[in-house]
């Protein structure tokens, strides 16, 4: 009995083509999640290389909290010391290990600085903005050491205090100085007002002696052959005379009290001989016996007359000792003035130094004698700023200050080192101009730091992948790192006081941009956005997720300002998505299978049930069957079982 098995070869046929398919289908499947495989794996390798990055820096900000030369405290939101850095043991005395978990004020505020603490840690709760504030601490050993603070907040992932963090800055000694100094400043001024209002006196004094010269009130007396002639009325009254007859008998050694005759013979007459002229101070004879200290002069004319002049000394020597008290006073205070002081005299078109104080002196390693009597020029040099100061000063009359950066070499090392003074030019009437110099070495270093400290977080938010920026109220960006002025194709410096519709045609986005800035503006608190779209200025589409948070500056009210932290998120989004793809082809080819299988089954079946009923008919009369035939039927038998079974 025969019976056609064309259908099922064509069946078996179809089956085979639709395995090879299937299974090419499986390769080209196994291939794309191999390649999303690698693709995850760079991106698993790429977050341990940023945790990596991240452990190094955050040990790379420990030692620096170590290192730094401030004082450097955290504390929790209770007020609990967290964190204490060397700088603090060194200058309270107390180890990192005695005060962890403390409260600063247990032990280290002065009383009266406690409410202000307190008052402090909760305004930096409540308003979490960054102040400046003065505390004492109080040392182990109970010294006193007054403190700058610059107090901050570290906010958690919900925007609430985690930790206040507190640099200080020890000012003791510079409150100090700047104490001692305003109290020299003001008695500096108060004496040079004293000697301003001193000097006045004296010019008044001699601006009333030279009109009195004018006005011929010096005694004058003319004698020939020794006995007076002629004699002013200033003459009469300056010695008690009434009249010049009771002079006529007289010599003129009559003017001299007798212990200053013997000069005459020693001292005047050979210097009248020599020269025809003798000066000089003596002490004066009245008739009613008193004396007086007078300045005379004595002068032979050619027809051997003897012209005398006489002027009463007494008021001014007395003055010119009081004048000789108060500048014996004035230097002592000159050269005790503890800012380096240095006074040039103008002569013969050049400044002269002429003094300087002991600070100046200790400034230039007390080699400054060697300078006294030279000039500006031989000490500085032709086109040197401090000579030309000086005889700026000395031009205008004007007093005025300027920074001077300086080169020295110390005793203790031979290379050239640089310091910043600020030199004050004073103008002294008639010929003298006084400089002061302050050293600013120590500001300027402290100024180059913070420039430093600058360049550095610069540098830090600049190597930042992530999008970091800070707008205004109206979009414009204050800062900026290279991620946001690479994707717009841009520089930093171009970015800077410009908005997103500067860089982006794309009018939703700009508008998606500007509503997530307005509602942080008005809710004042921070804002994630999971998934942002963004174009760059190639026109191809990227997207981030988004941080944006209002950022207060100083005492604000309300925040004006806003932070923003974009992470790109493309390659993720893009790996997701082809996952997605991949499962949904997955499950279309798993239904096509069963379908196909389904179908398969029952195509097979049909005539495999001919087929079996056949076999049973048979095996019925399996007697009455040949040998080769029963054969025959015995395996059809045993191959059903394996063929129903696909």
């Amino acid at each position: 009995m025969a019976h056609d098995i064309t259908p099922i070869k064509q069946t078996q046929q179809e089956l085979f083509q639709h395995q090879q398919a299937l299974e090419a289908k499986v390769k080209d499947r196994t291939k794309q999640l191999q390649t999303i495989n690698k693709a995850l794996q760079a991106e698993v390798q790429q977050r341990q290389q940023m945790e990596t990055a991240l452990r190094h820096e955050q040990d790379f900000l420990a030692t620096i909290f170590n290192l730094a030369g401030a004082l450097l405290v955290i504390l929790d939101r209770e007020g609990n010391i967290v964190r204490f850095n060397p700088t603090c043991e060194t200058l309270t005395g107390f180890t990192a290990a005695e005060v962890l978990g403390q409260q600063v004020s247990d032990f280290l505020l002065c009383t009266e600085d406690i409410p202000l603490m307190e008052e402090e840690l909760r305004r930096l709760l409540r308003e979490k903005t960054s102040n400046m504030q003065d505390l004492a601490w109080r040392s182990k050993k109970g010294q006193i050491h007054h403190i700058s603070w610059k107090n901050t907040v570290l906010l958690d992932a919900d925007g609430e205090v985690k930790y206040i963090i507190a640099a200080g800055m020890d000012t003791s000694d510079r409150q100090t100085l700047e104490r001692t100094l305003k109290t020299l400043n003001q008695e500096l001024e108060t004496r040079v007002e004293q000697r301003t209002q001193s000097l006045n006196a004296i010019q008044q004094n001699l601006r009333r002696q030279l009109a009195a010269v004018d006005a011929a009130v010096e005694a004058i007396a003319i004698l020939q052959q020794g006995k007076f002639v002629s004699v002013n009325t200033a003459f009469l009254e300056l010695f008690g005379y009434p009249h010049l007859v009771s002079l006529s008998d007289h010599s003129w050694d009559i003017l001299l009290a007798p212990e200053e005759h013997p000069r005459i013979t020693t001292e005047i007459l050979p210097q009248l001989d020599a020269a025809g002229s003798w000066q000089g101070k003596a002490i004066a004879h009245r008739p009613d016996g008193s004396t007086f200290t007078q300045e005379i002069s004595l002068t032979i004319t050619p027809d051997q007359d003897l012209i005398c002049v006489c002027r009463d000394i007494t008021t001014r020597e007395a003055d010119a000792a009081k004048l000789r008290a108060t500048e014996t006073l004035l230097r002592s205070q000159y050269n005790n003035f503890p800012i380096p002081t240095y006074t040039w005299q103008h002569r013969d078109h050049n400044f002269y130094l002429i003094n300087y104080n002991a600070a100046a002196n200790i400034a230039n390693d007390n080699q400054l004698d060697i300078f006294i009597g030279h000039t500006s020029r031989e000490v500085y040099g032709r086109e040197h700023a401090i000579h030309l100061n000086i005889r700026h000063c000395f031009l205008t009359k004007t007093s005025f200050e300027e920074e001077l950066p300086t080169q020295y070499r110390s005793q203790k090392q031979q290379r050239l080192l640089l310091r910043y003074l600020i030199v004050t030019y004073v103008y002294i009437e008639p010929d003298m101009v006084m400089i002061h110099t302050q050293d600013l070495t120590e500001r300027k270093r402290a100024e180059a730091e913070l420039e430093q400290n600058q360049a550095f977080l610069r540098q830090v938010i600049d190597n930042d992948p992530n999008l970091i920026f800070v707008k205004d109220e109206d979009g414009q960006f204050l800062l900026a790192n290279t991620a946001v002025a690479n994707l717009y194709g841009t520089t930093v410096k171009e970015l800077v006081g410009k908005t997103d519709a500067e860089f982006n045609g794309e009018t939703d986005e700009l508008e998606r941009f500007n509503e997530a800035d307005r509602r942080v503006l008005i809710s004042q608190k921070p804002l994630l956005i999971p998934e942002e779209k963004m174009t760059d200025f190639r026109g191809e589409v990227h997207y981030f997720r988004t941080m944006k948070i209002p950022l207060k500056i100083n005492n604000e009210k309300n925040c004006s300002r806003i932070l923003g932290v974009a992470s790109e998120i493309t390659q993720i989004r893009q790996a997701q998505l082809q996952l997605e793809q991949s499962l949904a082809q997955e499950r279309e080819l798993n239904l096509l299978k069963t379908n196909f299988i389904d179908t398969a089954s029952h195509e097979f079946r049909t005539p495999l049930t001919v087929i079996l009923g056949a076999t049973d008919i048979l095996t019925n009369y399996h007697e009455k069957l040949s040998a080769e035939r029963r054969d025959r039927t015995s395996r059809i038998s045993k191959l059903m079982p394996s063929v129903s079974s696909i």
